[in-house]
């Protein structure tokens, strides 16, 4: 079993109380959909309204990727209850947000103390790394590359060849070299 409990008739998500430690529960915005996800496949739960829409992931070429949000329908009544286990502090990692903000998501338990921590992330895209093999490195081409590179904000057209030739120069005049 997951981290969450579906119940269709009564459009609640409960967080399950085996996954409980030291009076925490966490989950993460993909988790709670992803289950969705493996709920509704499962039987025949689609029978029931829609728990969750996203927005995002989708590619934003370079291996660049739009940042997940994940919403709860609680517009159709989807509600999410914390695991029955008394008071208890909920942690939710990532993009978590309520379709209606002005419809509550949670429905805690009455009589117990519920606290809810939201860890969004302001993230609005991923990028995907690969890294470049080098075969065999060439020390004229490393050379030219970081000579002809450009350098920092206040320089945004020269390069560090450019730099150190003036500076160079520079120190050179200076100490009646030149």
């Amino acid at each position: 079993m997951g981290k969450f409990i579906f119940d269709g008739p009564t459009l609640t998500i409960e967080g399950n109380p085996s996954n409980v430690a030291g009076g925490i529960f966490q989950f993460d915005a993909v988790e709670i959909y992803s289950e969705w996800v493996d709920w509704i496949a499962t039987s025949d739960n689609l029978k029931y309204k829609t728990a969750f829409s996203t927005v995002g992931g989708d590619p934003l070429g370079g291996g660049t990727y739009l940042g997940k949000f994940i919403f709860i329908r609680n517009d159709l009544g989807w509600r999410f209850k914390p695991p029955n286990t008394g008071d208890i502090k909920i942690i939710i990692t990532g993009n978590f947000y309520p379709f209606d903000d002005n419809i509550s998501v949670y429905s805690p338990y009455p009589g117990v103390f519920t606290s809810i921590q939201s860890r969004v992330s302001q993230l609005t895209q991923m990028v995907s790394v690969t890294t470049p093999i080098i075969e065999q490195a060439n020390p004229a081409i490393i050379a030219d590359e970081i000579l002809n590179s450009q350098i920092g904000t206040s320089r945004p057209t020269g390069s560090l060849g450019e730099f150190l030739a003036k500076k160079v120069l520079t120190i050179a005049k200076f100490i009646g070299l030149k």
